[in-house]
């Protein structure tokens, strides 16, 4: 993914066709706040003047993907800046671009679930989340019975927030794991299947790219 800074207005829809076209980028991923000499300037995903402009951009380029980073305060950043209440006018003004709301918002996952379930071009990732599948278990699985009761595993994306964290340990207990039966009966959510976690990890992902998963298994020489 390529990444700019909506605040700088031209110069960040120069830069983004300069990604596209240079460097092959098919996606972007955007930060809601801008830090200047220690001083937060904050926008919305749902501001005509500022967001607008750059989803209008990115059809122009044909990239149809945008993450957002959402929830996860990063150091002294205002919390309100990190909630999801602009993605609802972002996905309904823009039905044609998937929005990917990294994180899954947390600490504000209840609210991403209730904006899941109602626009069919918003996703969540489970970047950084997906590590608290070793260290918390139990919140990690009750994120994923919240996920999987309100949107279903096609609309959940993987994220291994690599190089903060070497990814192969998540990776391998990711395939591991298993709701706790308790959970899966007090969600009424169902169990993690291996083809749910499939689609987590690429397939879904694929699909928003518009890859066609068998026919790059044969141009790599991977196909049985």
């Amino acid at each position: 993914m390529g990444t700019i800074n909506p605040l700088e207005g031209k110069k960040a829809l120069d830069l983004m066709e300069i990604q596209v076209k240079e460097y092959g980028a098919r996606g972007f991923k955007l930060y809601n706040v801008r830090y200047d000499y220690g001083q937060p300037f904050p926008w919305r995903m749902d501001d005509p003047r500022v967001a607008f402009p750059i989803f209008e951009k990115a059809l122009e380029l044909g990239v149809n993907i945008i993450g957002v980073h959402k929830g996860v305060p990063l150091g002294p950043q205002p919390i309100e800046h990190t909630q999801a209440w602009d993605m609802d006018g972002a996905a309904a003004n823009f039905p044609e671009i998937n929005f990917i709301i990294f994180h899954v918002g947390l600490p504000f996952i209840d609210e991403v679930c209730w904006q899941l379930v109602r626009y069919p071009n918003l996703y969540a990732s489970i970047a950084a989340t997906v590590n608290f599948v070793t260290r918390s278990p139990r919140v990690f699985a009750e994120t994923m019975a919240k996920l999987l009761f309100w949107c279903g595993e096609d609309k959940i994306i993987y994220g291994g927030e690599t190089p903060i964290w070497h990814l192969r340990g998540a990776l391998k207990a990711f395939w591991e794991f298993e709701l706790p039966e308790d959970i899966v009966e007090g969600y009424g959510c169902g169990q993690l299947t291996k083809e749910a976690k499939k689609k987590i990890l690429g397939l879904n992902l694929a699909r928003l790219h518009g890859i066609d998963v068998e026919e790059k298994k044969r141009s790599l020489g991977l196909a049985a």
